[in-house]
Formats: C-alpha cells, sequence, structure tokens
C-alpha cells in the first residue's frame, strides 16, 4: 500500500480549490453550449467535419450536469463524513447549504417571476414559469414539468437544482448516523436504484414520462451517491489504494464504451433506449474519475493549477452557480432579441459569437451577483464552522 501517497492526498484534501474550479469551469461552458444547441431546428445546420463534430460535443452537454452532480456529492460527503461526531454538525451543514445556495436562487425567481412581469411584461419565453412559479420556489420543478409541462424554457435548467436539494434533505442523515461500510452500501444501493427505475421508465414498466427518466431525482441520484462513494474512498486508506490502483481501468473500459456507443450511434444521449440508462452511470463513473485525477498528485493537478489562461477558468469555475441561475433566461432574451440566425456557409461562426455573447453576460452578471450577494452571505459561514472550513466550501 503506498501510504505516502494516501498521506500526502489527505493532507492536501484541502487545497485542491483551484483543480475543482477547473472542473466546474468545463462543465458550465459545457451545459452553456448545450443548451444553445438542444432546440430541434439546430439539427443539421452545420456543414464539415468541424460543423458535425460541433454538434456532436454540444449535444453530450448534458454530460455536464452529471459532472456537477458528481463534484457536488463529492464535496457535500465529504465535509459531512469530516464533520462527523463534531457539535452541532447537522445545524451547521443546513445553514451553510442556505448561505450558498438559497440567496442567489431566491433572488432570481424574485427578478424573472415578479420584478420582469411588472416592470416589462411577461415574455413568451417565461410564461408558463410565471403562471405555474409554485413549483420552483418550493424546489419541486423537477416533478412536476415531466407530468404537467407547466416551464418554460427560459427556466428549464432549474430542475437540477431541485433534484440537489432535494437529496440533500435525506442525505446528511444518512452520512452522519451511518458507518462508513453501511454508508458505502446505501450508495450502491441508489446507484442500482437510480439505474433500475430509468429502465423501468425507458422499457415502459413504469408508466411515466421518457423525460422523468431525465429529471425525477430518483433517476439522478446515482450521480450524487457515485461522487460520495470517491468521497469515502479517499477518506480510507485501503480503498484510497484499491481505487488509485484500478483507476485507469475505470477510465479505460468507461472510454471504450463511450467511444463504442459514439461509433454505433453517432450521438451521446441520456434518455431513450437502454443504451442511454447505461451511459448516464458511465458519464458519472467518468466523472468521478476526472475529479479524482484533478486532486491526486498528478499532470492533471499540476495544469489545473497552474497560471495563464487557467487563471481566467478558475474565475469562471468559481461563478459557476450564478452562470449557470442566469444563462437560460438571458439565452432566451438574447434569442428573442438580438441573436443572429445561424444559417449558411458561417453558421458555425454565428452561433458561437451567439454562445460568446451569452456565455460572456452570464460572467459579468455572475462577477457582481459573487461580489454583492454571494460573498458577503458566505463569510456568515464562519458561524457555523465544524471542520476547519475547507476551501473549497466557500463555494459549495
Amino acid at each position: 500500500m503506498d501510504q505516502d501517497r494516501f498521506k500526502e492526498v489527505t493532507r492536501n484534501m484541502r487545497g485542491h480549490v483551484a483543480s475543482l474550479d477547473i472542473i466546474r469551469a468545463v462543465a458550465v461552458t459545457w451545459v452553456i453550449i448545450h443548451n444553445f444547441e438542444s432546440p430541434p431546428e439546430m439539427e443539421g445546420i452545420y456543414e464539415g467535419v468541424l460543423g458535425r463534430l460541433f454538434s456532436v460535443g454540444a449535444a453530450m452537454g448534458w454530460v455536464g450536469v452529471q459532472l456537477f452532480f458528481v463534484l457536488s456529492g463529492f464535496l457535500i460527503t465529504g465535509s459531512l463524513v469530516d464533520a462527523k461526531g463534531k457539535q452541532n454538525a447537522m445545524r451547521n451543514f443546513y445553514a451553510r447549504r442556505v448561505l450558498r445556495i438559497f440567496p442567489i436562487f431566491y433572488v432570481t425567481l424574485f427578478v424573472l417571476l415578479v420584478l420582469v412581469p411588472v416592470i416589462v411584461g411577461t415574455p413568451s419565453w417565461l410564461t408558463l414559469s410565471v403562471d405555474n412559479q409554485v413549483w420552483y420556489w418550493l424546489y419541486l420543478s423537477n416533478w412536476v414539468e415531466p407530468l404537467m409541462r407547466m416551464g418554460g424554457p427560459g427556466m428549464a435548467h432549474l430542475w437540477t437544482l431541485a433534484v440537489e436539494e432535494q437529496f440533500y434533505l435525506l442525505w446528511p442523515l444518512c452520512v452522519l448516523f451511518i458507518d462508513r461500510t453501511r454508508l458505502v452500501w446505501v450508495c450502491l444501493l441508489l446507484i442500482l436504484s437510480a439505474f433500475l427505475f430509468r429502465a423501468a421508465v425507458t422499457l415502459g414498466i413504469l408508466d411515466l414520462p421518457l423525460l422523468s427518466a431525465y429529471v425525477f431525482t430518483i433517476a439522478r441520484w446515482d450521480a450524487l451517491a457515485i461522487g460520495g462513494l470517491l468521497a469515502i474512498a479517499i477518506r480510507n486508506p485501503i480503498w484510497f489504494n484499491r481505487l488509485d490502483s484500478n483507476a485507469e481501468k475505470i477510465l479505460l473500459v468507461g472510454g471504450a464504451y463511450i467511444l463504442v456507443v459514439l461509433f454505433v450511434t453517432h450521438d451521446l444521449t441520456p434518455t431513450g433506449d437502454l443504451i442511454s440508462v447505461v451511459t448516464q452511470t458511465v458519464a458519472a463513473i467518468l466523472s468521478a474519475y476526472l475529479i479524482y485525477r484533478s486532486i491526486t498528485p498528478g499532470w492533471m493537478g499540476r495544469v489545473f493549477s497552474g497560471g495563464g489562461v487557467f487563471v481566467f477558468v478558475r474565475r469562471v469555475g468559481l461563478y459557476s452557480y450564478a452562470m449557470y441561475l442566469f444563462h437560460r433566461p438571458l439565452q432566451y432574451a438574447w434569442h428573442s432579441s438580438y441573436r443572429l440566425e445561424a444559417s449558411g456557409d458561417f453558421a458555425l461562426g454565428i452561433q458561437l459569437y451567439n454562445i460568446l455573447v451569452v456565455f460572456s453576460l452570464s460572467f459579468i452578471l455572475a462577477a457582481i451577483s459573487w461580489q454583492v450577494i454571494e460573498q458577503p452571505l458566505l463569510k456568515l459561514k464562519s458561524y457555523f464552522r465544524y471542520s476547519g472550513d475547507a476551501p473549497e466550501e466557500k463555494i459549495n
């Protein structure tokens, strides 16, 4: 067993915020590109090899959400494991979670669902969301949308936050009151149940819309549990050693699966058939691999911690939560007012311009949000300290 490697990782557990910010930046950028390319009318408009590669890569952007889920499961489970046995661990967890997630989320809802309709009128892309806004305020949109089609496209992305907050209502109870060995079995049960649920919906065994296999909490908690498994494994020397010695095998098998699916189907979809059922879980496992390699000694961690362009990329990661919240409304506002129509020989260039504009606007607003709302409130976390206040927790 490589005790020195294990000790180095555990000793530096709180020093990997730079690498994790890079992962956040990749995830949010991929999601923004994906959401620009998701409308059916975008299919097949690009010509040439570059256009085709861009279309395939953008269509795979749902993996960015999976990456967010795994990273969230990793960080939250890790902080809870470290806090186990400490005074007021449960209270502190929920207080810190509220400070990080709720303020900017509810400010965004207030602006979009209350202020915009009053000041300028309700745009068409926001009408359904305004009419059914109670589900957003209660973090329940992911359950209602597949059954009622109650949301407008400008707020369709908020289902991911509903999944996370529902999961974290009960997950602290599991982590804080179950020993680690049993907690591993709970994680495995969650992974299996999500897989079986998606399969049952896909095969028609459960009479539910196919979208439920993508947005229901039970359909996505395998990614959160995989992140939790990673957090548990790197804190146990025996499990860490097994993971470290088999990590490249995981990459080889998972990567081979993805390549075969792309070769056969020319796409990587998260729903629709049994292949997609497997693909969601494989994407989560590969996301865990990426996170693992970014926090363990090696070239990836060194590169991610470097200067130059990575300074800006890490800043994108720091602002990623607000950028995720803002990008979809900005996309539809830009689409309805100023967007250049992507068509003809320059379709790809025009669409890249549209994406760059929305990305930039999201970044600017997120930077303002960080300075005015998020960072001042996050300082209040010092009143709810339970495990040394790991650096990455300030942005989680």
